[in-house]
């Protein structure tokens, strides 16, 4: 078999050079330079850049590599190519932003994994979301060469399916070495908790982080309230912990409110009232009356990604006397239109009417609002949904938007995808924007880094 031409001449095309031939010990030195590069194999491009090559070992029907860094424009995955004979599986391909921090992993078997983002979506939006969260579960395969590896999204969102997996982190050598995710050596407690909403007619768990040094009594804590908290849980942590050591932020409490289940967000965080209904009236006078925290608009944060950071941003539009701060990460703006991904009277509400970003154009035809966000995005959400809409086209929309509106915006295009390896950087410099005052958030303009 004939490897890819893309790697030819490069040492990556050498090693699976060598396998395809045959060559004796091939495999083992293919082992050892994956060891020794801790993951995928890279060689630098002559204009710059990386080519990045992955390499999965063991037998299989086919393999995607799941990650929106190998993503084709319409949303598919990439899938690998097998050398004749062996069950070795790779792909390479050229990265040109050596800045680049982005999650993948190797998508065994899956059945969905070739679908386009669009087909995707309607067959969410005809009932089949829980269950492709149980097949992306079932299919992933973490890159055993790479000892970096954060708990994957479809795992922390798929509780039913009891099992956890993991997402390896592929993090290019241009990429800012200042980040805040390490492990504190001055970590704050973390207590669960079931709180009833008469909104829902349920109970949610909600995890609440106290600071060190954390006074029961004393009130007027700055708060964050984090939608899918159970997606960032095991990832912010460790963020809000570090940043309070170094002085970066004030002495802070974070709430990770959990979702009903895997389908609940999809129907709770689309612009619904019953949402401002659930952090207005019921989250947010608990937090204050147990932790006293939140009382101060302006240090009061509701923080989220993809439709949590249109269910915040959705939060402040309504009750900006009481959120006074937004931090979206790669928040979902591009919602408004009913039928976008067809079956209008699904399970799950795509709009308000025929158009997209409806949120935007609410922000656009209201008042000047006083809340503050941190609006981010990465550089690779660029898959276009019908109409031609991308994430980071939205995101880029609604920031012109309150900027033409006057309001105190920061804004970051991370050199990243739509996952924690991004988010967990911005997220950190989110919070030193809006609650530390750092008006950058560490980062240069357009997102270049710390």
């Amino acid at each position: 078999m004939t490897v890819d031409t893309s790697v030819t001449g490069s040492r990556a095309g050498r090693l699976l050079g060598a396998i395809a031939s045959g060559e004796d010990g091939a495999l083992r030195a293919l082992e050892d330079a994956l060891t020794e590069s801790g993951g995928p194999l890279l060689d630098p491009l002559p204009g710059g850049g990386r080519l990045v090559t992955f390499v999965h070992l063991g037998p299989a029907g086919h393999v995607e590599i799941a990650s929106q860094l190998t993503m084709d424009a319409e949303g598919r995955s990439a899938s690998m190519q097998r050398i004749a004979g062996t069950d070795v599986w790779h792909l390479s391909v050229p990265v040109a932003d050596d800045r680049i921090s982005v999650v993948y992993g190797f998508s065994v078997d899956n059945r969905y994994a070739l679908l386009p983002l669009t087909e995707i979506m309607e067959l969410m939006q005809n009932g089949k979301y829980p269950d492709m969260l149980e097949e992306m579960t079932r299919a992933a395969r973490a890159d055993p060469f790479n000892p970096e590896r954060i708990i994957s999204g479809a795992s922390s969102m798929s509780p039913r399916s009891g099992k956890v997996t993991y997402d390896s982190v592929l993090t290019l050598p241009g990429a800012a070495t200042g980040t805040w995710f390490g492990p504190s050596s001055a970590p704050g407690a973390l207590t669960e908790h079931r709180v009833p909403s008469g909104v829902f007619g349920d109970e949610r768990t909600v995890t609440v982080q106290t600071p060190v040094g954390y006074e029961p009594g004393r009130g007027g804590y700055p708060l964050v309230m984090l939608l899918d908290g159970e997606f960032h849980v095991d990832h912010y942590p460790a963020v809000v912990d570090n940043l309070i050591e170094a002085g970066a932020i004030p002495p802070t409490v974070v709430a990770y409110v959990h979702n009903k289940d895997e389908e609940s967000r999809m129907v709770e965080m689309c612009c619904n009232p019953d949402l401002v209904r659930q952090y207005g009236d019921e989250l947010l006078p608990w937090l204050r009356s147990e932790f006293g925290a939140g009382e101060d608009p302006s240090r009061t944060a509701v923080s989220g990604c993809s439709y949590g950071g249109l269910g915040s941003a959705w939060l402040a539009y309504n009750r900006p006397g009481l959120f006074g701060l937004v931090l979206s990460l790669s928040g979902s703006f591009w919602w408004g239109q009913k039928e976008i991904f067809g079956a209008e009277d699904g399970p799950y509400a795509m709009g308000r009417d025929g158009e997209p970003q409806w949120l935007a154009r609410q922000f656009a035809a209201g008042p000047r609002s006083a809340t503050r966000f941190w609006i981010a995005a990465g550089t690779l959400e660029t898959q276009p949904l019908p109409g031609g809409i991308t994430l980071l086209g939205a995101n880029r929309h609604l920031r012109d938007v309150l900027t033409a509106k006057g309001c105190d915006i920061g804004y970051d295009e991370f050199p990243g995808a739509h996952e924690q390896a991004g988010w967990r950087r911005t997220f950190a410099d989110g919070l030193r924007h809006l609650l530390g005052g750092d008006p950058g958030g560490g980062r240069t303009p357009g997102g270049t880094g710390e």
